[in-house]
Protein backbone atom coordinates (compact mmCIF):
# COMPACT_ATOMS: atom_id res chain seq x y z
CA UNK A 1 0.00 0.00 0.00
CA UNK A 2 1.14 3.80 -1.17
CA UNK A 3 1.06 6.71 1.22
CA UNK A 4 2.38 10.27 0.98
CA UNK A 5 4.42 11.81 3.44
CA UNK A 6 5.17 15.04 4.13
CA UNK A 7 4.57 18.29 1.40
CA UNK A 8 7.57 17.26 -0.66
CA UNK A 9 5.00 14.54 -2.50
CA UNK A 10 6.98 11.59 -1.98
CA UNK A 11 5.50 8.26 -2.02
CA UNK A 12 6.66 5.33 0.52
CA UNK A 13 5.73 2.02 0.93
CA UNK A 14 4.60 0.91 3.95
CA UNK A 15 5.01 -2.60 5.03
CA UNK A 16 3.13 -4.36 8.23
CA UNK A 17 5.77 -5.70 10.60
CA UNK A 18 6.52 -9.52 10.59
CA UNK A 19 6.13 -11.26 13.61
CA UNK A 20 9.58 -11.96 14.98
CA UNK A 21 11.13 -15.71 13.92
CA UNK A 22 12.44 -18.17 16.83
CA UNK A 23 16.07 -17.40 16.21
CA UNK A 24 15.18 -13.15 15.97
CA UNK A 25 13.95 -14.07 19.73
CA UNK A 26 16.70 -16.50 20.73
CA UNK A 27 18.82 -13.44 19.27
CA UNK A 28 16.96 -10.78 21.25
CA UNK A 29 17.24 -13.37 24.72
CA UNK A 30 20.88 -13.98 24.34
CA UNK A 31 21.42 -10.19 23.70
CA UNK A 32 19.05 -9.41 27.07
CA UNK A 33 21.71 -11.45 28.76
CA UNK A 34 24.91 -10.81 27.34
CA UNK A 35 24.21 -6.72 27.72
CA UNK A 36 24.90 -6.57 31.59
CA UNK A 37 27.57 -8.69 31.51
CA UNK A 38 29.40 -6.66 28.66
CA UNK A 39 28.30 -3.24 30.37
CA UNK A 40 30.64 -4.93 33.67
CA UNK A 41 32.86 -5.98 31.31
CA UNK A 42 33.67 -2.34 29.22
CA UNK A 43 33.12 -0.34 32.69
CA UNK A 44 35.67 -2.32 34.70
CA UNK A 45 38.37 -2.94 32.05
CA UNK A 46 37.64 1.20 31.11
CA UNK A 47 38.38 1.48 34.73
CA UNK A 48 41.41 -0.55 34.86
CA UNK A 49 43.09 1.66 31.73
CA UNK A 50 42.23 5.10 33.65
CA UNK A 51 44.57 3.26 36.42
CA UNK A 52 46.68 2.01 34.06
CA UNK A 53 47.94 5.21 32.59
CA UNK A 54 48.74 6.42 36.38
CA UNK A 55 50.12 3.58 37.60
CA UNK A 56 53.19 1.62 36.23
CA UNK A 57 52.47 -1.57 38.53
CA UNK A 58 49.01 -1.28 37.33
CA UNK A 59 49.88 -1.13 33.40
CA UNK A 60 52.44 -4.11 33.86
CA UNK A 61 49.45 -6.07 35.27
CA UNK A 62 47.21 -4.78 31.84
CA UNK A 63 50.16 -6.00 29.68
CA UNK A 64 50.56 -9.72 30.96
CA UNK A 65 46.95 -9.93 31.28
CA UNK A 66 46.78 -9.28 27.80
CA UNK A 67 49.70 -11.77 26.99
CA UNK A 68 48.06 -14.26 28.79
CA UNK A 69 44.58 -13.58 28.14
CA UNK A 70 44.08 -15.24 25.20
CA UNK A 71 42.21 -14.17 21.86
CA UNK A 72 39.44 -16.81 22.27
CA UNK A 73 38.03 -18.50 19.29
CA UNK A 74 37.18 -15.69 17.28
CA UNK A 75 37.06 -15.68 13.45
CA UNK A 76 35.80 -12.37 12.79
CA UNK A 77 35.03 -9.24 14.63
CA UNK A 78 32.71 -9.30 17.52
CA UNK A 79 30.39 -6.30 16.73
CA UNK A 80 30.96 -4.25 19.46
CA UNK A 81 33.93 -1.41 18.79
CA UNK A 82 35.64 -1.88 22.19
CA UNK A 83 35.57 -5.52 22.19
CA UNK A 84 37.34 -5.38 18.50
CA UNK A 85 40.19 -2.55 19.84
CA UNK A 86 41.27 -4.82 23.17
CA UNK A 87 41.17 -8.41 20.82
CA UNK A 88 43.43 -5.95 17.94
CA UNK A 89 45.66 -5.31 20.94
CA UNK A 90 45.83 -8.57 23.09
CA UNK A 91 46.73 -10.21 19.47
CA UNK A 92 49.40 -7.80 18.91
CA UNK A 93 51.25 -7.80 22.06
CA UNK A 94 51.14 -11.59 22.05
CA UNK A 95 52.50 -11.38 18.81
CA UNK A 96 55.32 -9.15 19.67
CA UNK A 97 56.28 -11.31 22.47
CA UNK A 98 56.25 -14.10 19.79
CA UNK A 99 58.62 -12.25 18.08
CA UNK A 100 61.13 -11.38 21.06
CA UNK A 101 60.66 -14.70 21.84
CA UNK A 102 62.33 -15.90 18.50
CA UNK A 103 64.66 -13.10 18.70
CA UNK A 104 65.60 -14.13 22.62
CA UNK A 105 66.39 -17.92 21.30
CA UNK A 106 67.89 -16.94 17.92
CA UNK A 107 71.09 -14.84 19.80
CA UNK A 108 70.88 -17.52 22.60
CA UNK A 109 71.61 -19.88 19.86
CA UNK A 110 74.34 -18.06 18.40
CA UNK A 111 75.98 -17.78 21.74
CA UNK A 112 75.95 -21.27 22.43
CA UNK A 113 77.05 -22.13 19.04
CA UNK A 114 80.15 -19.55 19.12
CA UNK A 115 81.01 -20.72 22.48
CA UNK A 116 81.47 -24.71 21.35
CA UNK A 117 83.12 -22.99 18.41
CA UNK A 118 85.65 -21.32 20.56
CA UNK A 119 85.98 -24.13 22.72
CA UNK A 120 86.94 -26.28 19.70
CA UNK A 121 89.27 -24.03 17.93
CA UNK A 122 91.11 -23.51 21.30
CA UNK A 123 91.64 -27.28 21.46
Amino acid sequence: RQTEFGGTGEQFEVRERKPPTDAELALQKEWAELEPRLSKYIETEGAEQRGANRNWRSSIRTFLMALGGGTGATIGGTGFLYLDKDLARRMRLQDEAVLMLLLVVYFLTLFFSASLAYRQAKN
